[in-house]
């Protein structure tokens, strides 16, 4: 699938002004609770979907557009800095990093489909989902620091660690700052190590994108690159979660993160990774196969599992296919 964001970028923000109110100031924290915005013509703001409320480890309330049968914890990585993350299971651990723009919580399918063998620990990035979010550090190097701070705390010496798109980049910053004695295995699920280089974005485009992140259409430009996650025939509450759970990273700091991610160059740091490694890609995914190929070719002796277009392979297959996603997760743990 050829990503057109130039395309895109221009329909969103005709979408907005005709029909969000762009002048009204607060139209952001209106959209969130719900409430009118100023201007507003022919569209309903949406509305959040049934929710579930756990306690965090900070005694605040949080919710999800969706049921999710796992437990919510906390732990100080660094002064004033809590990383939160769900947890279910037991057994050999597997530490799950969502993408840039994501949150833990959309790994509901393997917290809920893999805790019978395996300890899942789902965990929120610096920004993202319920972790806190500090007014700076958002830059790879920070991420993984934060990750090696979190391995620490909870004496993970152990894991497979499993990275989807701009998780990938966090994991092999941490190789590359800490080196893999801690990781047992890493999946690296659909990720461009360089989305300029790779073709998903010309600099143009991805310039436009970080504009639009953090400029007066940002509501409206994170539906439509929310969406391009899922397939074009994905459920209207998949879309929904996709898209409210993202928007729990501040949109100044999405910015700030996709421009690291669009401009940065991972590909030489595949060369740190000396452990079992699973590669996953999607054949109807943004990210093309033979991006995810090259990563495969990368890592001697990884493997390599494409998920088909009728099985749920588009970005977010681990939403989309989780079926197999999990057989492969499982079939790959058990392995080493």
């Amino acid at each position: 699938m050829t990503l057109l964001l130039a395309e895109v970028f221009n329909i969103l923000r005709d979408w907005y002004n005709n029909r969000a109110g762009r002048d009204d100031p607060k139209a952001m924290d209106k959209f969130e609770r719900g409430e009118k915005i100023e201007g507003q013509k022919r569209i309903a703001v949406p509305r959040r979907q049934r929710s579930i409320t756990s306690k965090s480890t900070g005694g605040s309330a949080v919710s999800a557009p969706f049921s999710l049968r796992a437990e919510l914890k906390g732990v100080e990585v660094a002064p004033g800095m809590t990383l939160r993350y769900w947890e279910a299971g037991a057994g050999r651990v597997l530490v799950m990093l969502p993408g840039l723009g994501h949150a833990a919580s959309l790994y509901k399918h393997q917290l809920e489909g893999l805790c019978d063998e395996v300890r899942v620990i789902a965990l929120d990035p610096r920004g993202h989902g319920e972790s806190d979010k500090p007014e700076r550090g958002y830059n790879y190097h920070t991420l993984a620091k934060d990750l090696d701070g979190f391995l620490r705390a909870l004496d993970l010496n152990d894991a497979t660690i499993l990275g989807h798109s701009g998780g990938c980049k966090i994991i092999l910053t941490y190789l590359e700052l800490y080196g893999g004695s801690r990781l047992r295995a890493i999946v690296f699920s659909d990720d461009s190590p360089c989305h300029v280089r790779d073709g998903i974005f010309s600099a143009e485009q991805a310039l436009a994108a970080i504009d639009a992140f953090q400029g007066p259409d940002a509501i409206a430009f994170s539906k439509g690159f929310s969406d391009q996650s899922l397939t074009d025939d994905a459920e209207e509450l998949a879309k929904e979660a996709f898209y409210r759970e993202g928007l729990k990273l501040p949109r100044p700091y999405m910015a700030k993160l996709f421009r690291w991610a669009a401009f940065g160059d991972w590909w030489d740091a595949y060369a740190l990774v000396k452990v079992p490694t699973l590669v996953i890609g999607g054949r109807v995914s943004k990210v093309p196969v033979k991006i995810t190929q090259g990563i495969h070719e990368a890592v001697p002796g990884s493997s390599f599992v494409v998920f088909e277009a009728d099985e749920g392979g588009g970005h977010a297959m681990f939403w989309k296919g989780p079926q197999k996603y999990n057989d492969s997760l499982r079939t790959f743990m058990r392995s080493y």
